[in-house]
């Protein structure tokens, strides 16, 4: 799981960071279906009516993303945004792989990034919930566009496409947890030395003011012989 920010500044750098990767996949997959069309229907000029599905996807990514960078300067809300991603990336991913009409390589392309920029913002256990999520909403997308043309769901143009972005998310997603793994070790280890130095520090002090106390006393033995002399 992804670790706190150690500042306000640094975690909206982080924010923002993860908040444009999602920009640029809104950009770059709009501009792959886009590429895509026109090679399969030259004839069909760009720009035209016939993108207006990739035009609205698009608008409703970016406001994804624009709703998010208003988020980050509300101190209130900034901390749910990590959160929010997840259903953002089930939306996003399903979108796009809808206005593809569930392209394979629209498909592996929106699984596999999606996944991969989850895992490192939101760490091995919540980055694993937002690849199945991305999953699923890509497959659910595929047997809904199955049962709209009414036909059988045939996954096999799917099933390389989707193996690769199974297995760079699991290697990535493996990594992470690793990651955390090592950074909740370190952080138990700089516990444990900040509780001996505290166990110290308070030893030096008894040991300081039983050292005062002793010279107070002396102090005063002395002076109560010499009142005596």
């Amino acid at each position: 799981m992804s670790q706190p920010s150690s500042s306000p500044s640094e975690g909206r750098w982080r924010d923002w960071t993860i908040i444009g990767l999602r920009a640029l996949f809104i950009i770059g997959t709009s501009l792959l279906i886009i590429i895509e069309r026109t090679q399969l229907t030259p004839e069909v000029p760009f720009p035209s009516e016939a993108f207006n599905d990739v035009y609205t996807a698009s608008a409703i990514g970016m406001g994804l993303v624009v709703l998010f960078v208003v988020m980050s300067f509300i101190n209130a809300v900034r901390p749910f945004i990590t959160y929010m991603l997840i259903p953002a990336d089930f939306v996003l991913a399903g979108l796009f792989v809808l206005t593809s009409n569930a392209d394979p390589l629209v498909f592996v392309a929106s699984v596999g990034y999606l996944a991969v920029t989850g895992f490192l913002r939101l760490g091995a256990i919540l980055g694993g919930i937002n690849t199945l999520g991305v999953v699923a909403a890509g497959i659910g997308v595929i047997i809904y566009l199955a049962g709209q043309n009414k036909r059988e769901v045939d996954f096999t143009p799917y099933l390389l496409p989707m193996m690769l972005a199974m297995l760079l998310s699991a290697g990535v997603g493996i990594w992470m947890y690793m990651q955390d793994g090592l950074g909740s070790n370190e952080q138990r280890n700089l516990r444990k030395l900040a509780k001996e130095r505290d166990l110290q520090v308070k030893e030096a002090r008894e040991r300081a003011k039983s050292l005062t106390e002793l010279t107070n006393i002396l102090a005063g033995t002395l002076n109560f012989r010499k009142v005596l002399e």
